[in-house]
């Protein structure tokens, strides 16, 4: 009898051990997926608050961007009428290219040529013939012949008008480029007197 009971001690023993043990080895793990919980949630939150900085920085980079532009608007406003357009040297021998171009009567090749109305000034008639060999050697020697045909004066100290990138057209209505074209009567005009700035020659064959 004693020894059923101390066999039945021993057993009892046993169990509450292993009962202990369990509860133990419930709370480690209980634990363990707390902080795990709790790491997850940092996690989370790290990277949520990663996301924001991040939207944040570009929020501010486009901000940056935009009042970079209108720093730029601005300077361009700001500058000589030749300048705030973003004028090339170019402008004005285009402008004086298409309108000699539109003044021809036959078929030949057409240069506007510069004139120096202000300084030393031969005739158009002089200033076609003396830019022959040039005029001939730029087209391959396709023609034979040079002349003046018109000529045409391009005022540079032009009104400004404020820019017009997109569809609508600030300044509408206003005046800012002029020109004068003087006729075939500007081939001749007189030597070192102001008048046609540009030369409209031609090259052809007879």
């Amino acid at each position: 009898m004693k020894d059923m009971s101390y066999i039945l001690l021993c057993i009892n023993a046993i169990l509450v051990a292993l009962m202990a043990m369990y509860v133990y080895e419930n709370e480690r793990r209980m634990r363990e997926l707390s902080t795990g919980t709790v790491n997850f949630r940092k996690r989370t939150q790290c990277v949520k608050i990663r996301k924001e900085e991040i939207e944040i920085r570009k929020a501010i980079q486009e901000e940056k961007d935009y009042i970079s532009k209108l720093q730029v608007s601005k300077q361009a406003a700001d500058k000589t009428p030749v300048e705030g357009y973003g004028m090339s040297y170019r402008y004005f021998d285009e402008m004086a290219q298409t309108y000699c171009s539109s003044q021809l009567q036959a078929s030949a090749f057409v240069f506007a040529i510069r004139r120096d109305c202000g300084g030393i000034a031969p005739t158009c008639n002089d200033i076609c013939k003396d830019a022959k060999d040039d005029m001939l050697n730029a087209i391959g020697q396709q023609r034979k012949d040079v002349a003046c045909f018109n000529a045409i004066n391009i005022r540079k100290d032009h009104a400004k008008l404020q820019l017009n990138p997109n569809h609508s057209q600030p300044d509408a209505g206003k005046i800012s480029m002029i020109t004068y074209g003087y006729g075939v009567g500007g081939c001749t005009w007189q030597p070192n007197h102001c008048g046609p700035n540009y030369c409209c020659c031609k090259a052809f064959n007879n």
